[in-house]
């Protein structure tokens, strides 16, 4: 009976050794070799544009600064999403104070998407030219596919994790969620 528990302990103790390494030293572990505050969510960059230590560093160090400009924008969005929500709900016509908001959050959102293009741009400078052309080439043709794209799932250029199976808008910053190629 001793040496079953013995066999259970020695595969439990094997599991949990397994279960470590694979944490610490697997990718998006612990043991990961991203620099000092990189964001992993950055880490197919490295990869997909062949980012050199240097050039990822910066791209990080871009991504961190400009992750407050993009979150104030999305407050800034929600908010006036939430304001036109409750305008709507008060009335069966469009009142003056509504289509106020509409026009505030288009000029919000163009404003916004006109960071994220600059954010985009400084990152592409980073990277080996023609890595830097391949990367903008490939945000273009997400943000903006060409015509006869149809189908598929819809994603937020800004949010990536939010995704849906037909159009609308981005539940975070209330952006058109844009096709998937």
């Amino acid at each position: 009976m001793s040496r079953a528990w013995g066999v259970i302990g020695l595969g439990l103790a094997l599991a949990v050794g397994a279960f470590a390494a694979a944490y610490y030293l697997g990718p998006g572990g612990q043991g990961r070799s991203e620099p000092a505050g990189a964001a992993p969510e950055l880490g197919w960059l490295r990869t997909e544009f062949h980012l050199a230590e240097g050039e990822y560093e910066r791209i990080a160090q871009l991504h961190a600064e400009y992750q407050p400009v993009c979150a104030a924008n999305c407050r800034r969005l929600a908010e006036l999403r939430d304001r036109l929500r409750a305008d709507l709900a008060t009335t069966n016509q469009l009142s003056a104070e509504a289509a106020a908001l509409l026009a505030e959050r288009g000029r919000l959102q163009a404003e916004c998407e006109s960071n994220m293009w600059r954010h985009f741009y400084a990152v592409s400078r980073t990277m080996p030219p023609a890595e830097g052309r391949r990367y903008l080439e490939w945000l273009r043709d997400r943000a903006y596919p060409g015509a006869g794209a149809g189908g598929g799932a819809f994603y937020c250029p800004m949010h990536a994790q939010v995704s849906a199976t037909h159009p609308g808008r981005c539940p975070d910053c209330g952006m058109d969620l844009l096709p998937r190629r």
